[in-house]
């Protein structure tokens, strides 16, 4: 499972580098990962059978010691929040505010992140790279082959 992620909403053309160490998970669920042989049982009733599956599965492999989270990957997990997602918009907020790591950090994980991000795709124009204390810098995310603004972002 992954501890930090990328959380991208489309219509802002906001990105946040989430960190999920401090959650009880101790990594996006979304992005669980284990040994079939492992013995976890998925929720096949009720409300978490629906939403918070993973958080349940995890909450298992916890109890059974020698779960551990990857850090320091955002770049591997870019969750989108469409307004279609399983969860409502303003549970994707909340996780954007209250996970998001700072200003600070992200400006010194520039290079690192815009590395990462290079592969996807986030349609023309600037994308805002947020923290949770505002607009760290912006990139000029164009397409392959388009020509991005010269230097790619601008520090705000």
């Amino acid at each position: 499972m992954l501890e930090d992620a990328l959380h991208y909403f489309p219509v802002e053309r906001t990105l946040h580098w989430t960190n999920w160490r401090a959650t009880a998970p101790r990594g996006l669920p979304g992005t669980l990962m284990f040994c079939r042989s492992v013995p976890v049982r998925y929720p096949e009733s009720g409300p978490e059978a629906a939403k918070g599956e993973d958080t349940a599965a995890i909450a298992q492999l916890q109890a059974h010691g020698g779960f551990r989270a990857m850090p320091g990957a955002p770049h591997l997990y870019v969750y989108v929040s469409h307004g279609a997602n399983t969860w409502d918009a303003s549970h994707h907020s909340m996780l954007a505010r209250e996970l998001s790591i700072s200003q600070s950090l992200l400006r010194r994980r520039e290079g690192q992140l815009r590395e990462g991000v290079r592969p996807f795709e986030f349609g023309p124009g600037e994308v805002a790279v947020r923290g949770y204390n505002g607009v760290a810098l912006t990139f000029d995310l164009a397409p392959a082959g388009e020509t991005n603004a010269p230097g790619g972002s601008s520090p705000r």
